[in-house]
């Protein structure tokens, strides 16, 4: 494995240590103030994340010029040379490409991640009003959709049962015959109009659930607004608060950043 590779990783992992931390955190909380630190130290380590992936891009590149590199030099050999030339050093590059693309990918993940979180977690009172204004509104659409697709569902079983209910009790020779198969079409036709409003409303129910989750969350919030405009010193390999001249806790550094 390449060192750079094996160096990125191991922040890869110290800035995962952060992201455990905050999330372990983030089921505590309860204050606005609570939420507010919480808060910026989620956008500080989304930063961090940003400048990992902006190494782990450039790494991918260089690798990929490299690797560009290898396979000119093969092409352009003998036939036979070429044949029986070794490419450890190509599957070695195309592994360290493989790693790196799937690292960027994984931070890609972890940065949205974090920035919904942030989205959803209220850090004074007038967030939490808002918030919640807005996820009641959604939740009001979502229940009208219901109900008109619960209306639209029960007019299709109604005109079933009407059409059925003509064929209903016919039976022998070829009227039986030609009853059972409108009965099997009518079926079909039913199931078939059913099926995507089943899906939809499915769809609209677990919507609904989360939106209740997230009600939850944002009214548990509560106490007096923040005001913080100190300035903290983070770590720069990891995004943990730091006391001033000391090494990180977390991953034991000693490079540290100012942040509000």
């Amino acid at each position: 494995m390449s060192d750079i590779l094996e160096t990125l990783e191991k922040q890869a992992a110290s800035l995962q240590g952060t992201v455990n931390e905050l999330m372990a955190r983030l089921d505590r909380l309860a204050k606005f103030d609570e939420a507010a630190w919480w808060d910026r130290d989620a956008q500080a380590v989304t930063r961090l994340f940003e400048q990992y992936k902006e190494s782990l891009t450039k790494y991918c590149k260089e690798q990929e010029q490299t690797l560009t590199e290898f396979k000119s030099a093969r092409t352009a050999l003998p036939f036979f040379k070429r044949v029986i030339a070794a490419r450890g050093d190509e599957k070695s590059l195309e592994d360290n490409i493989s790693q790196a693309v799937k690292g960027i990918a994984n931070v890609d993940k972890a940065i949205d991640t974090l920035y919904d979180l942030v989205d959803r977690t209220p850090t004074s009172k007038v967030e939490q009003t808002q918030m919640l204004k807005e996820l009641r509104q959604q939740k009001k659409e979502l229940a009208v959709q219901k109900r008109s697709i619960n209306e639209s569902m029960r007019a299709a079983r109604t005109t079933a049962r009407q059409e059925m209910s003509e064929w209903t009790g016919v039976q022998g020779g070829m009227l039986g015959n030609v009853a059972r198969m409108e009965r099997a079409s009518i079926r079909r036709q039913k199931e078939t109009a059913l099926h995507p409003q089943e899906n939809t409303r499915a769809a609209i129910e677990q919507q609904l659930i989360e939106i209740d989750k997230r009600l939850t969350w944002v009214s548990r919030f509560s106490g007096d607004d923040p005001h913080q405009e100190d300035v903290v010193v983070r770590c720069a390999y990891c995004g943990r608060r730091v006391e001033p001249d000391k090494v990180c806790p977390g991953c034991g550094s000693d490079y540290t950043i100012r942040s509000l």
